[in-house]
């Protein structure tokens, strides 16, 4: 404690009765003796982050799948297919704002349609790309699905870890003796 005195005199700076802070070894130090302190990942942050790339994906995808005449072969007509079109992207929108909001149910939502999209692509599309010959418009499209795939698999691990890092609030036990205000 005299030694922070000292050192805070020396230096014109205010006198604290706080100890100074203890600053971490060198990283060479820390690799020789095998202490290695890892920073607690912000999961929330990378489940946002691949949530918007999620959605990006998925809309160029689904532009892809509009070129190719996929509605046509599902026997949807135009205005439907633009409205199912319109209500997807909203959903995978407002998935992505309570994420962003920090909703613990929102990043439990995300990991469901992460996982959704995610089983979509490995059980329509992935059969479709392993077939001979070239799929759609050849290797944009198919990097397309690939990285929508990669992008939904993300997002549901780490929006699930995001949901399971959220301290749950614990509720108060009423007492039923205590008045209750009209």
């Amino acid at each position: 404690m005299v030694l922070a005195f000292a050192q805070a005199k020396a230096k014109d700076k205010p006198l604290s009765w706080r100890r100074p802070h203890r600053q971490s070894p060198p990283a060479e130090v820390r690799k020789r003796t095998g202490v290695v302190k890892l920073k607690p990942f912000d999961w929330p942050k990378l489940a946002l982050v691949s949530s918007v790339l999620r959605s990006g994906l998925a809309a160029v995808h689904m532009s892809d799948d509009f070129l190719w005449n996929v509605p046509a072969k599902l026997r949807l007509s135009v205005p439907a297919t633009l409205w199912l079109a319109y209500l997807w992207l909203l959903s995978l929108v407002g998935l992505t704002v309570a994420a962003a909001v920090g909703s613990r149910t929102g990043h439990l939502e995300g990991t469901i349609a992460a996982v959704l999209i995610l089983a979509a692509q490995l059980l329509k599309s992935l059969p479709e790309i392993l077939l001979p010959g070239s799929w759609h418009a050849g290797l944009t499209s198919e990097s397309l699905a690939v990285a929508l795939a990669l992008s939904a698999g993300l997002t549901s691990a780490s929006s699930w870890v995001a949901w399971r890092s959220f301290r749950q609030v614990a509720r108060r036990p009423r007492d039923p003796g205590a008045r209750t205000r009209k």
